[in-house]
């Protein structure tokens, strides 16, 4: 499972690995959140990344990510998972 439980996360994927990003917890007036994770599916492991600079929903934080490639090379998508 996710390390961390959101909603409006941003997300990329880069290297045959999936980076998300910020997102909200659920609740009234919840803000945005700086959390980050990778998902590996070779191991079907989810490990926590360094915390974004600043919090961020969907897209914002993908100026923050260096999912190991430029951000134009990433495939980015936003959703709520």
């Amino acid at each position: 499972d996710m390390p961390y439980v959101a909603y409006s996360m941003g997300y990329s994927a880069a290297n045959g690995k999936l980076q998300v990003f910020g997102g909200q917890h659920s609740g009234y007036g919840a803000g945005p959140m700086s959390d980050a994770a990778q998902y590996d599916p070779a191991s079907n492991t989810w490990t926590m990344l360094p915390p974004l600079p600043e919090p961020a929903l969907g897209a914002e934080g993908l100026q923050y990510m260096g999912a190991g490639a430029p951000a134009a090379a990433c495939t980015l998508s936003v959703a709520t998972l």
